[in-house]
């Protein structure tokens, strides 16, 4: 019982001196946008907004990390720690990352909680005015995008690369390793990521906007953020190029990673055999004429404006990005709000920026549907192998792996409509609280304007639960609560 014991607290003193690592890179994340004081002078002022805590998280990390992770062979993680670890730190995220938003006085901290959170999980709903805010908080809210699209463990993994490394990286929903090395692998998403954000960049300054937007914009898009800087989104532009661009980079970051490991190697025949590269252009091809054919039947006025907006918006409620042209979502016809939440639920790759049930788990959904009916009808004499094309030809032959893509996409589906009744709950008509909670849901940022800065506490904290779930997954959440739940009745026994 004594050997138990101290295995047990050995364990939670290696969880938190991992929470220590990640509080150190919290508060350097927070730290961040004080060097664009030096360009808006003017800002100087809310510098002490981020000092305190940005400064105080990393001191306090750095304590925990000493004091926690000082022996030279810790024991090892138990089942499950790994969840705890990504679930807290995340929610330590959050809380202390509002903080620069509350002291300014002008949020609540539901308000506050809503918009980090709306950050780190890369969703774009947002309670901030965009056009009067101090620009340093626009440059927090995409850092934020920056760190929250390839995910605060991966940072970490990135610096710090030990035995524990790889089960924390996967619990955070990375699902693939670029090279066998980890470090290696992490720190090669991040350089493909900030290189496509520094192409970005200098594409859309080709194309007209300033740097501040440039800056801001690339990296909601390849972050499938949506956080823009303009209160009509890209449509603020009406630029065909700015909006080419921006799809390039949505699906660029909807892309799994190892993906454009293959893109950029010039394996081109691997990637477009790729069972979500496929799924996604096929979707895209499919959804866009409709989203034209509903458009342009209801007043639009013309049909190249109908064919972008259609286009545009297909791409970017697909990849969970958020970016709109159009003025607003509140009266859309029926239909396209349907097939729009359809797209937000599927959304983005595994192992991308994007959210949502995940085009890998919606493939393998739809090709079981496929091998049950040639089973049912087919001749009972062939025998036959069950393959998808996800890096080479993969044989799905583990029933258990099926039964747990059927599970979450089951239980992802009943989190959406326990959100969009509590919306409705509200006062909210079906259509629009079903497409509100979907693009929460999704880490998606389209709205019909109930997620707003007016909006009730109730109707915030449902959309944080809801942006929570979709950043993180069910599973890692559920397997945290169990473990401290498990923790807890021991520490009772005792």
């Amino acid at each position: 019982m004594h050997s138990s014991a101290l295995n047990g607290n050995h364990s939670v003193k290696t969880m938190i001196g991992y929470v220590g690592v990640l509080w150190i890179i919290l508060g350097t994340v927070i730290l961040m946008p004080l060097p664009a004081i030096v360009f808006f002078p003017e800002e100087s002022e809310c510098a002490k907004y981020f000092i305190f805590p940005g400064v105080s998280t990393i001191l306090i990390g750095y304590i925990l990390k000493k004091l926690m992770l000082s022996e030279i062979n810790p024991p090892r993680l138990k089942k499950n720690d790994d969840a705890v670890i990504v679930v807290i730190t995340w929610i330590s995220a959050i809380l202390i990352g509002s903080i620069p938003f509350m002291l300014t006085g002008d949020y609540s901290f539901s308000q506050s909680v809503f918009e980090t959170t709306s950050g780190f999980s890369t969703t774009g709903l947002s309670v901030v005015d965009v056009e009067n805010a101090p620009k340093i908080f626009l440059i927090y809210r995409s850092v934020m995008l920056f760190f929250g699209g390839i995910g605060l463990v991966l940072v970490m993994t990135s610096v710090l690369s030990d035995v524990y490394s790889m089960r924390l990286y996967s619990a955070e929903g990375h699902s693939d390793r670029l090279t066998p090395n980890l470090l290696r692998s992490a720190r090669t998403i991040i350089t493909i990521y900030t290189g496509y954000i520094i192409a970005g960049i200098v594409l859309y300054i080709i194309c007209g906007m300033n740097f501040f937007d440039a800056f801001n914009h690339s990296i909601a898009a390849l972050s499938t953020g949506g956080f823009s800087t303009r209160a009509a989104s890209i449509g603020y532009y009406d630029s065909v190029s700015i909006e080419l661009v921006t799809e390039i980079l949505m699906l660029l970051g909807c892309t799994n990673f190892f993906v454009h490991l293959l893109l950029l190697k010039g394996h081109f025949k691997s990637v477009f055999r790729h069972c979500e590269v496929r799924l996604m252009l096929l979707l895209t091809a499919l959804c866009t004429p409709i989203a034209l054919f509903i458009i342009s039947g209801h007043g639009a006025a013309n049909m190249s404006r109908a064919a972008r907006d259609a286009l545009f918006q297909v791409v970017s409620a697909l990849t969970t990005t958020g970016f709109q042209t159009v003025p607003s979502f509140k009266n859309m016809p029926s239909p396209l709000s349907f097939m729009l939440i359809i797209l937000m639920l599927i959304g983005g790759g595994a192992g991308s920026t994007a959210g949502g049930i995940k085009q890998f788990r919606v493939w393998i959904m739809l090709k079981e549907l496929w091998w049950d009916l040639v089973a049912r009808f087919g001749d009972s004499r062939v025998v036959r192998v069950n393959q998808v094309e996800r890096f080479g030809k993969k044989e799905i032959a583990d029933l258990g792996y099926l039964q747990n893509v059927n599970i979450f996409i089951f239980a992802y589906i009943m989190i959406f409509l326990c959100g969009s009744f509590i919306f409705m709950l509200c006062g909210y008509s079906i259509s629009d609280s079903m497409f509100e909670f979907a693009s929460a849901l999704g880490t998606v940022g389209l709205s019909v304007g109930i997620t707003c800065a007016g909006a009730s506490p109730l109707v915030l904290w449902t959309a944080v639960a809801g942006m929570f779930f979709g950043r993180l997954e069910m599973y890692v959440i559920l397997l945290s609560i169990i473990k401290v739940k498990d923790n807890v009745k021991t520490l009772c026994r005792r």
